[in-house]
């Protein structure tokens, strides 16, 4: 699973919003410590949705990043 950070708890909750309207599944997790964050709560998403996902939250507006586990 790939997990996607934000810079505030209001950007993460603005991202739930927006990618339960587009039906992506999703779950909000702490963000794992091995990733530095400004804020504490995370996305975890498939790798298979992941891009489109952060496609879709930018073109919001909303900054994120996308993490990669290592193989």
């Amino acid at each position: 699973m790939n997990i996607l950070t934000f810079e505030s708890i209001h950007a993460v909750l603005s991202a739930d919003k927006l990618l339960n309207q587009h039906q992506l599944p999703f779950e909000i997790v702490p963000t794992p410590r091995a990733i530095s964050s400004d804020c504490g709560t995370s996305i975890r998403i498939s790798p298979e949705i992941s891009e489109k996902a952060v496609a879709l939250i930018q073109s919001e507006g909303i900054t994120v990043e996308l993490h990669v586990p290592e193989s």
